[in-house]
């Protein structure tokens, strides 16, 4: 049935399901109406694909009518060697026969379950590209020693114009929702605070007595500007002659070494000429439960963590684990033996522990003795301030006599937890 015939169909069951008179009636032409619908709703995908996959087909064919354009317009190319254009013959008429010199097997049917990466006029014979899916073994021309490289001087080298970056652990404590203060300029900022509230008297006043008195006391947070930084110092032959756009890859390889930097910073900074961590060994946050065990804590003992927060800060709270602690979490399981993380029903969402969101935070220690693995609270009120942009600069001053050309960057930041009472930690015994 084509989707026309599948949508009349579709209307025929509405019409039915309409009109049915008694309950078993209704009953079956709903079934036959939902039936229809799911066949409906196959049809249109299937339908959508079919178009996507012919103006896939028409833009292939598109760039090979253009490519056959620009080769028929090329400019006769020079001799090459021999066997190089005995190679390109075999490979243009269709590589009928053999070709028993050079012999280029396609990765992708020989090892179906490999990630395969195609190289794209990666290999250039005289000007002509050519695709090499494997590395090909090449001896001496007389030895059989596969380790021979001799041969390998009359052979072209194949280097990919792309870089393949490590991973770098990236910041739990910035996705919990700190607030982010930004600055144009260095000037410290102070933040006035109550250290302790005001509080009335605990008992009622009498008729002519003195009021209690109910001062509150003040403080300040300190919010500075420290600088991360660093340079590279490259030479001028490497930035002409790289096969990559090298600048585009020292300003990402910057930008990822800041990034790492204020992710430990953020976790488990000292406050100490470096800005103060949420959490670490020098966190400002106060202990909200002691774990009975050096390296091993319990559920109940989270629910204490989590009840020692405020209610106010306790319905805005977060939960932050380091990674061994978040692996203990992820095998821990209710009295039902379900796992006890939550994963979150909507891509994007993180995962909910005791009903509060939960975020791995690397820079946390592991829960071993002494240490703190596990914060709990508000952490908006965990304040990061942010100066001016990330500064990447470069100067052939600096190392000019040895050709070279440095670059160096900058980024300039602070942060301090201005409510000790809205997160509190877990220390381990």
């Amino acid at each position: 049935m084509n989707l026309r015939e599948i949508h009349e169909a579709y209307r025929r069951a509405l019409d039915a399901a309409r009109n049915a008179e008694s309950d078993e009636a209704r009953e079956a032409a709903q079934a036959d109406v939902i039936a229809k619908r799911n066949a409906l709703d196959d049809a249109l995908v299937e339908a959508e694909e079919a178009r996507a996959d012919e103006a896939r087909i028409a833009a292939e064919e598109a760039r090979a009518a253009a490519a056959r354009i620009v080769a028929d317009s090329a400019p006769a190319e020079p001799q090459i060697p021999t066997l190089a254009r005995q190679y390109r013959e075999w490979d243009t008429n269709g590589r009928k026969g053999k070709f028993q010199v050079v012999l280029f097997p396609d990765a992708r049917t020989a090892y179906p379950q490999s990630n395969v990466i195609q190289l794209e006029g990666a290999l250039k014979v005289e000007g002509r590209d050519y695709k090499p899916s494997v590395v090909e073994n090449r001896t001496d021309i007389i030895s059989t020693d596969a380790s021979s490289v001799y041969s390998s001087y009359l052979a072209p080298a194949t280097t990919l114009a792309r870089l393949h970056w490590h991973e770098n652990a990236q910041s739990g404590v910035l996705k919990a929702g700190p607030t982010i203060i930004q600055t144009p300029d260095d000037n410290k900022i102070y933040w006035p605070k109550f250290i302790t509230d005001a509080a009335a008297s605990t008992s009622p006043g009498t008729q002519g007595g003195a009021a209690s008195v109910a001062s509150p006391v003040f403080a300040r947070a300190e919010l500075d500007s420290w600088r991360i930084d660093g340079f590279f110092a490259v030479s001028n032959e490497m930035l002409r002659s790289s096969i990559m756009n090298f600048e585009a890859v020292l300003s990402e390889a910057a930008a990822r070494a800041i990034a790492t930097q204020v992710a430990t910073y953020l976790a488990a900074g000292s406050g100490s000429n470096q800005p103060q961590g949420l959490g670490g060994a020098n966190t400002t946050t106060t202990a909200g439960k002691t774990a009975a065990s050096q390296t091993v804590f319990t559920v109940d003992e989270l629910i204490e963590l989590k009840l020692s927060v405020l209610p106010q800060s306790r319905m805005a709270g977060t939960w932050l684990f380091g990674t061994a602690a978040y692996l203990a979490l992820n095998l821990k399981k209710d009295g039902e033996g379900q796992y006890l993380l939550r994963p979150s029903a909507n891509a994007g969402e993180p995962e909910m522990l005791l009903g509060n969101p939960v975020y791995e935070e690397a820079g946390y220690p592991a829960a071993t003795h002494g240490l703190i693995p596990v914060t709990f609270g508000d952490v908006s009120q965990f304040i990061v301030r942010d100066v001016g942009p990330v500064v990447f600069e470069a100067s052939e001053e600096f190392a000019f006599t040895s050709f070279e050309t440095t670059f160096r960057f900058a980024k300039w930041m602070d942060s301090e937890l201005l409510d000790t009472a809205a997160v509190k930690h877990l220390v381990m015994a």
